[in-house]
């Protein structure tokens, strides 16, 4: 996945819809009037002001924090004196993107940064630090920006680095030294200064940090956790190990403006009231040391439930002792929460990650979000999937995290009931996927919580029936094709990465131009789809210029238009490609991925100067191979070895042919770990997803490509075993996720191309679990994006993917999904 769940959070803003929307409308921005002759201009981060004439290169650059009561006052004094002096400044954009900024899981190095100065010349950089730590001086304190250092004790913080970009080979940002080479300009969570420059301020001192003896007795010997809102350490002291938690002032804003300070101290308040509840993890210090606030609580070396659910839940099985234990961990955990709630206390955040399982039983930790029981519930932080719209008070959250927690024990996968109109509808669907003792026990756990909260609960429809795959098909179509919009550039509404990349409005991977790829299932919408396309001709030709790749630019968007719009507009946008100086090698926005373009175009309009291209191309990839990190289909070496032997096989160049088998063959010796749970790559197992062979970074992506070499009669030492491997390694229940390049969609192409072939497949069973991730509305049905925040129509994480694979599996076709020309009779099909 490209963005984090912190990336998000701006996009959330339009309640009232179920998709992702632009933020920018919705984050009050900042504004200042420039004076005559300044140049202007805003980007989703920052509003930038720069004075007439040349910005160097590098220099002191001036930062300046800022709190959250005043700022647009500190803003308009400190730009008041910028433009006097005439000192070129970028300051944040908005006051969402402020907050944002500083949440508890951005970047530590970007927070607090409010305002950029740069400053000509080391004098004026010396004059403006102490003009504006005086002119701010009035002002709330903002939290402390790590990277910098502080000028006294005031907003205003500093350090040398770049003011243009200048980045090497490698990508990294750079300044130059003294001598002209290029160093790497480090952004660092604490301040690093170059060796060739001189602090302008060697004598000054920030007011001393006060007495750190009361935390220095719990000796650190590790940090666990780092987030902006502070550390979690592990320390020592009289041989006991202890758990410490740091709450930095000003930073780690909640959606109640809350910082990690007020929240660590808050929980220190409840953890005292709690001391004697076996359920809840032991106090044993609480202490202020300069702007930070610490408490310190027992260590517990125990896994939490998120782990357990990794290591043991059966994903190939039905639940049998699996649901033994979680029906007594269930008894223990509505113990604890009767237990915690019977002191006048509830709980805030119950989930998987703050439940600690402890020989003795249940521990929970993280009272953050904790208090009274009738408090009103407006989480500050909340966990995805685990808070409830219905809850009114904390203590009624409480028991419906419990049943919800509960619930994904047995059910790891994204929540969707938020999305719904009608939630009860994809809860029976889910209900009825699991096996009868599993669903029994948690309808009447579901009654137990419900009653226990003092809320009603709502009845269930009677058993819909399993969908056919012909009743897929046309609920998913009927989904899409009622949230097209036309009018709109923005013709479908998909990830996040419409709004961040700059193709992403567009390209197929999470824009307009993926719908092409399933007009097989919206009849009705080919002439308008060609239409809108013919309309917005330049803004495509114009976004293809921006990215090359086959699912993030020119060559994907170029063999849509080709198949469904206009051949001589794609094979101009296919050709037009350059290749010589390209250094991404990947199938999803590389050389792989668009010389599979060129190649399909190759085969219909044969052209002896793009033939030689095509070959460039691959001795491209061959010269990088073995440099290339990544392992995975869309990424990394598979997508590279597929072209190979593609590009081998169709231009009769057998030396490639040759070269690609052999290394695959290498690939499964080095890339690929056989273990309990199946045959996985190596960098997947050791990740976050472990044990779940994803397409876009996984071993169904290996599948897929082994098949494809054995169709094509390329022979791979190991290669015959490692398939039958990895179809049983395919045979899971669920995933986390449904999206087609991360999530359970994609596991499906794994089963089309194996039955097609004439392999053991597990499609009907796939097709059953795909219910688990359906949102429905009436006849529709809609499909949830990344982390379930949102619905997507797009081809990685919505609609459009699980569309393209339903189809794939009514044609016996497992390249749909791919947008290259004829891929019927190319690859990825029968």
């Amino acid at each position: 996945m490209k963005y984090a769940i912190e990336d998000y959070v701006p996009f959330l803003l339009a309640e009232k819809s179920s998709f992702f929307e632009d933020a920018a409308p919705k984050m009050q921005p900042y504004q200042v009037k420039p004076p005559a002759g300044w140049q202007t201009w805003s980007d989703r981060h920052w509003t930038y002001l720069l004075v007439p004439g040349k910005l160097p290169a590098q220099g002191w650059k001036i930062h300046l924090s800022a709190g959250y009561k005043d700022e647009e006052g500190l803003l308009r004094a400190a730009a008041d004196y910028l433009f006097k002096q005439k000192i070129s400044f970028k300051f944040t954009v908005s006051r969402g993107e402020w907050i944002v900024k500083n949440s508890k899981n951005a970047d530590r190095t970007e927070s607090g940064k409010f305002i950029t100065a740069y400053p000509k010349d080391t004098e004026q950089f010396k004059q403006a630090a102490a003009d504006l730590s005086a002119l701010t001086s009035e002002y709330e304190l903002g939290p402390y920006i790590l990277s910098d250092k502080r000028y006294k004790t005031s907003n205003v913080y500093y350090r040398y680095g770049a003011f243009k970009e200048l980045r090497d080979e490698a990508g990294n940002y750079c300044i130059r030294d003294e001598q002209g080479r290029l160093v790497i300009d480090q952004r660092l969570p604490y301040y690093l200064q170059p060796d060739f420059v001189s602090d302008p301020f060697p004598a000054e001192k920030e007011a001393g940090r006060g007495d750190f003896s009361r935390l220095s007795q719990y000796h650190i010997s590790s940090a666990l956790l780092f987030s902006n809102a502070g550390g979690i350490y592990l320390g020592r002291k009289a041989g006991q190990k202890y758990l410490i938690k740091e709450g930095r002032q000003g930073a780690g804003i909640d959606a109640n403006l809350q910082d990690g300070f007020s929240r660590i101290k808050h929980e220190a308040e409840l953890l005292r009231q709690l001391q004697d509840s076996t359920y809840v993890v032991k106090l044993r210090d609480s202490f202020q040391v300069w702007i930070h606030y610490y408490l310190v609580e027992d260590y517990l070396p125990a896994e939490n439930l998120d782990q357990l659910i990794k290591e043991k839940y059966p994903f190939r099985q039905d639940h049998g002792r699996y649901l033994k234990m979680v029906k007594k961990l269930a008894k223990q955990l509505l113990a604890a929460v009767e237990d915690i709630h019977r002191r006048g206390i509830a709980i805030g955040d119950l989930q998987p990650g703050n439940v600690l399982l402890s020989k003795k039983g249940p521990v929970l930790v993280d009272f953050e979000q904790a208090g009274p029981l009738d408090q009103t519930y407006e989480p500050g932080l909340s966990t995805p999937g685990f808070s409830d719209q219905r809850a009114k008070t904390l203590g009624q959250q409480d028991w419906l995290s419990l049943y919800k927690m509960i619930e994904y024990t047995l059910l790891p996968v994204i929540d969707v009931s938020h999305l719904a109109k009608k939630p009860e509808a994809s809860e029976a669907v889910r209900l009825e996927n699991l096996d009868q003792a599993a669903g029994d026990f948690l309808r009447k756990f579901k009654r137990e919580c419900f009653e226990k909260a003092d809320l009603t609960l709502p009845d269930l429809p009677a058993a819909a029936g399993r969908k056919s795959l012909d009743q897929l098909i046309e609920g998913i179509a009927s989904g899409i094709d009622a949230n097209i919009d036309w009018t709109s550039q923005r013709l479908i509404k998909g990830d996040i990465a419409q709004f961040i990349e700059p193709a992403g409005m567009l390209n197929i991977e999470n824009g307009a131009l993926g719908l092409g790829l399933v007009l097989s299932a919206l009849p009705e919408d080919r002439e308008l789809f060609k239409k809108w396309c013919l309309d917005n001709q330049k803004a495509i030709c114009q976004a293809s210029e921006m990215e090359p790749g086959l699912f993030t630019g020119a060559a994907g968007m170029g063999a849509v238009l080709y198949s469904e719009v206009d051949q001589e507009l794609g094979k101009k946008l296919i050709d037009g490609i350059e290749v010589d100086q390209m250094t991404d090698l990947s199938l999803e926005s590389g050389l792989a991925g668009i010389g599979l373009a060129k190649l399909s175009l190759q085969l219909l309009e044969p052209d002896e100067a793009r033939k030689q291209e095509l070959v460039k191309v691959a001795q491209q990839i061959l010269a990088g191979y073995d440099a290339w990190e990544e392992a995975g289909l869309l990424t990394g070496k598979l997508g590279m070895l597929l072209y190979l032997e593609k590009t081998g096989k169709y231009l009769n160049e057998t030396d490639l042919v040759r070269a690609a088998g052999k290394k695959l063959a290498a690939f499964l010796e080095q890339e690929v770990s056989q273990i309990k749970g199946g045959t996985f790559l190596k960098g997947v197992v050791n990740g976050e997803e472990s044990y779940l062979p994803y397409l876009n970074s996984g071993s169904c992506g290996l599948l897929l490509v082994l098949l494809e070499f054995a169709k094509d009669g390329v022979k791979v030492k190991g290669g015959s075993r490692m398939i039958k491997d990895l179809i049983a390694t395919n045979r899971v229940k669920l995933a986390y996720m449904n999206g087609l390049f991360d999530g359970f969609a994609g596991l499906m192409l794994g089963d089309i191309a194996a039955e097609s072939l004439g392999y053991e497949g597990f499609l009907d069973e796939k097709l059953q679990y795909l219910a688990n991730y359906l949102v429905f509305d009436e006849d529709r049905i809609l499909l949830p994006g990344v982390y379930g925040l949102k619905n997507s129509l797009d081809l990685a994480t919505g609609a459009v993917g699980v569309l393209a694979i339903l189809l794939g599996a009514r044609d016996h076709n497992w390249g749909k999904w791919l947008p290259v020309i004829g891929n019927e009779k190319f690859l990825f099909a029968d």
